[in-house]
């Protein structure tokens, strides 16, 4: 029997010895799997249609360093302070952070840091010049992010468009109380210093042909947006006091105050439908929201629905127009009949179905249509025809050598935010084109993840972090001006954060899927076989690392993987 305090060296049972370092036996020789470092999707960048790179600016905000976080953010993305304030950031819908104190407040951030000022010491390094020429047509937010991204590449860029100044429906169609024009000019200057030159006035089709700009350039992007309107179908729409939403919104915005009827009915759900609304509201005009479908089903941002109620906005849902009554040359209302929800159409959305005997009608003296918008491609050449759309391919290339598309007409994705990543995604294909190189074969997704491209089928969900790590911090509020006050005038309704709030608000970022140094690893690790870099990192010493996955386990953010030993 073995004594367990034994009295003298003859009492010690045999052991195995060696006076060597534990280095000298390599314990890992026999694993068959074995832990690796490997950067993966947070789940909000993979849902950013802009490619953000939405953890890293986050870490540069949380470590106090703005301007190199509104640096960062402005790598791909000529317009993070337009995007903040207008995206319906989807982001945040799959933000891993929800359930504990809710999701990061990213669009926020994202204004934060466009917001911080103009100055050429924010933009990306230019690459030399290459010679190369690009026409861009359409000066909204797909072809100034095409052109940015072009210009950032060494390449000269025209953009052309037939409005007297840059941003598209930017400008046109999204009303100051949600993007102030001197927000949108702050950051139109900023691709100009970027050697981007805007051509206003120039319609294709009418001023110039496209053949011409095929002659004269490189490559050409059709980067047009939707700036007709649909009609809606019914008698009497063609009163004069039916007006085209995006028509009349372009008015209002322009600073006319037409002599419109008092209260107006706008037919539609969307965010056209939101901002002619409220744009009549503030102009003294009554509106009532009519839409053939629930709440539920409304394609506009919620948070623009909310906004819209909260400034006395009346709604009426589940009503679609049947005819304009009009009397004595006068419209006296809208005849409507009531809806109810069948089965879901290729939308996604319930279909709505008429309930027979429910016709009414709801009493305005005028009537708005906002039932979505089309592209207006008269001036194109037959073959870049394809219904509403431009014709492409995959990568974004036209029937036509050298033309490619970007935007709604390429994608029919209609936000502001899928306009600026198809930009982007077609600018790197222009790029190979210019410089000689093979097409893709599709356009290349612009996710990354603290500047370095990441696989797609890397999403980082909440199931794959280890909470015990992480404590709940609750969401900030979002300051707003009082609706009572707002709907005076066109004053930005939503209050920016402070640098105080942007910084605290960036440490509840979970950091998903990437190495922060949080040291987790090296102090589980049993075999001490994980050991510091001098620089930013770690290394694993594979011949005594064992594969017992403990560090993977204890990582807090999924940035470790066990993968099986070649042998």
């Amino acid at each position: 029997m073995v004594e367990i305090n034994p009295r003298t060296l003859d009492d010690v049972p045999a052991t195995s010895y060696s006076d060597h370092a534990t280095t000298a036996i390599k314990t890992g020789t026999w694993k068959y799997v074995q832990p690796v470092y490997e950067d993966k999707l947070p789940a909000c960048s993979h849902r950013c249609p802009a490619g953000n790179d939405i953890s890293r600016f986050l870490y540069l905000t949380a470590k106090g360093d703005l301007l190199e976080a509104a640096r960062w953010i402005r790598r791909g993305n000529p317009l993070p302070a337009t995007l903040g304030r207008v995206c319906p950031h989807p982001c945040e819908d799959e933000c891993n952070r929800g359930p504990l104190g809710g999701a990061i407040a990213i669009h926020m951030m994202e204004r934060f840091l466009g917001d911080q000022g103009a100055a050429e010491e924010l933009l990306p390094e230019r690459a030399p010049a290459t010679g190369k020429r690009v026409a861009v047509v359409g000066a909204g937010p797909a072809g100034i992010a095409a052109a940015y991204n072009l210009a950032l590449r060494g390449h000269e860029v025209e953009v052309l468009d037939d409005k007297p100044e840059p941003g598209g429906f930017l400008r046109t169609g999204i009303p100051q109380y949600r993007l102030p024009r001197e927000v949108l000019d702050r950051e139109i200057a900023l691709v100009e210093r970027c050697g981007v030159r805007f051509v206003p006035d120039t319609r294709v089709g009418r001023d110039v042909s496209l053949d011409e700009l095929r002659e004269r350039f490189d490559a050409v992007l059709v980067a047009i947006g939707f700036h007709g309107s649909r009609p809606l179908g019914v008698p009497g729409e063609d009163h004069e006091h039916v007006y085209n939403g995006v028509r009349l919104l372009e008015r209002i915005l322009a600073g006319e105050r037409p002599e419109l009827p008092p209260r107006m009915a706008v037919v539609g759900g969307g965010n056209t439908a939101m901002d002619v609304a409220r744009s009549l509201r503030r102009i003294g005009v009554e509106p009532v929201v009519v839409y053939r479908r629930s709440r539920m089903e409304m394609p506009a941002i919620p948070t623009e629905v909310d906004e819209a109620l909260a400034e006395g906005i009346e709604m009426v849902f589940l009503t679609a127009p049947k005819r304009v009554v009009i009397e004595g040359g006068r419209i006296t209302g809208l005849e409507c009949v009531k809806m109810r929800l069948g089965e879901p159409d290729e939308s996604g959305r319930r279909r709505p179905v008429p309930v027979e005997g429910s016709e009414h009608v709801v009493p305005v003296s005028g009537i708005v249509t906002a039932i979505g918008e089309t592209a207006e491609l008269d001036m194109l050449p037959e073959p870049l025809r394809d219904g509403w759309r431009v014709a492409h391919d995959a990568r974004f290339a036209t029937p036509l050598e050298g033309v490619f598309t970007a935007g709604d007409v390429a994608t029919g994705e209609g936000t502001v935010t899928a306009a600026v990543g198809t930009g982007r995604r077609a600018a790197a294909v222009i790029d190979a084109f210019l410089r000689g190189e093979a097409l893709p074969e599709e356009a290349p997704r612009v996710q990354v993840l603290w500047g370095r491209q990441v696989r797609l089928d890397t999403v980082v969900h909440v199931e794959q972090l280890n909470l015990a790590y992480h404590k709940e911090a609750p969401r900030p509020g979002i300051e707003e001006l009082d609706p009572a006050v707002r709907v005076r005038d066109f004053s930005e309704v939503v209050r920016s954060f402070t640098a105080e709030r942007a910084i605290e608000e960036a440490r509840r970022c979970l950091e998903c899927g990437t190495c922060n140094e949080c040291l987790n690893c090296l102090w589980f690790c049993p075999d001490v076989a994980i050991h510091k870099r001098s620089g930013f990192g770690f290394d694993i010493d594979e011949e005594h690392c064992k594969g017992c996955g403990i560090c993977v386990e204890e990582c807090p953010r999924d940035a470790l993987t066990l993968v099986e030993v070649e042998r």
